[in-house]
């Protein structure tokens, strides 16, 4: 695999040729807006293309730039990357258990890497000078470019959209050939260690999923445990309080009750047992507010004749 700078490219790489095409439209429509400042607005707000962004890098060595990521995406892609970009980075796509060899480790030994779906971003820029004015001062907008290039190396947690990873910065100290074996071996080595993280992460993400689940199980056998206790003191309050009424009835009110209403005070008994079993044109709501009323969990003043046939 070469992993040096040509001194001539026949054919760039097609993220390259479609930022010269965009640079060349640029200024083209540039200029037509310049003619024509009615325009202006249009050509500023005008949806542009995702190129490759070249935000911090000079005229005089966007050249050389375009020949370092030439270089370095054909390469990463013979190693079987793919290569994208987006408005800010670079960005190099691993595929799923794809066989890469990094060739130009720190001991320059080639070894193999079997890794999962990651993105490394890159992100360059110019590595500048300040330069003094006229007065001899530094102003912060008089940089000149070096002819050497920064570059911010990250790879992206793939459980983790909001950019975040493991970063590597290569300071503006390396002549290209040497800055491109660099980048490519870090993009590797950020695979293997992007790969262990993932699976530190996915057992952090079992545990905590094991940890949700066993909460969870307690929590329903608590609320069985409460509910069965619940249920069986409704039965008790229910058994004791229809006991209580049905001694009060035989005690108070049958000696001196007519034959239909000993009937009546034996059908509405079976009837606050359960509702189902007499039917005497009331509905379930209605029996469930008596029946509340019976076990005092309503006050007198607030049982009230409700003929609702639903509620909220």
């Amino acid at each position: 695999m070469n992993l040096k700078i040509p001194e001539k490219v026949g054919r760039y790489h097609k993220l390259i040729v479609k930022h010269r095409d965009y640079e060349r439209e640029e200024k083209r429509l540039k200029k037509e807006a310049d003619r024509n400042p009615h325009r202006y607005s249009v050509y500023m707000n005008r949806d542009k293309p995702v190129v490759l962004n070249t935000w911090h890098i000079s005229d005089t060595t966007l050249p050389k730039y375009y020949l370092i990521c030439d270089t370095l995406f054909k390469a990463l892609e013979e190693a079987g990357c793919s290569i994208a970009v987006d408005k800010e980075r670079i960005l190099v796509n691993i595929k799923t258990d794809q066989e890469v060899t990094d060739i130009f480790d720190k001991s320059n030994i080639g070894h193999t890497v079997y890794a999962d779906q990651f993105t490394i971003a890159l992100h360059f820029r110019d590595k500048n000078i300040r330069t003094k004015n006229a007065e001899g001062k530094y102003p912060s907008h008089i940089d000149e470019p070096t002819g050497y290039f920064r570059c911010e190396v990250t790879g992206r947690y793939p459980w983790d959209d909001r950019n975040y990873g493991i970063e590597k910065t290569f300071q503006g100290k390396y002549e290209v050939d040497e800055l491109i074996k660099l980048i490519f071996s870090r993009i590797f080595e950020l695979a293997k260690l992007l790969h262990e993280a993932k699976i530190e992460h996915d057992k952090e993400v079992a545990e905590r999923k094991r940890k949700e689940a066993e909460l969870e199980r307690l929590k329903k056998n608590r609320e069985r445990e409460f509910q069965a206790i619940k249920e069986l003191i409704y039965e008790y309050k229910m058994d004791k309080e229809l006991h209580a009424l049905t001694e009060f009835i035989k005690r108070k009110k049958v000696p001196k009750a007519t034959m239909e209403e000993v009937l009546w005070y034996k059908k509405t008994l079976k009837w606050l047992e359960n509702e189902n079993h007499i039917e005497n044109g009331l509905n379930e709501y209605q029996h469930e507010d008596l029946i509340k009323y019976l076990l005092d969990e309503t006050f007198t003043k607030d049982i009230k004749f409700n003929d609702n046939s639903y509620r909220w």
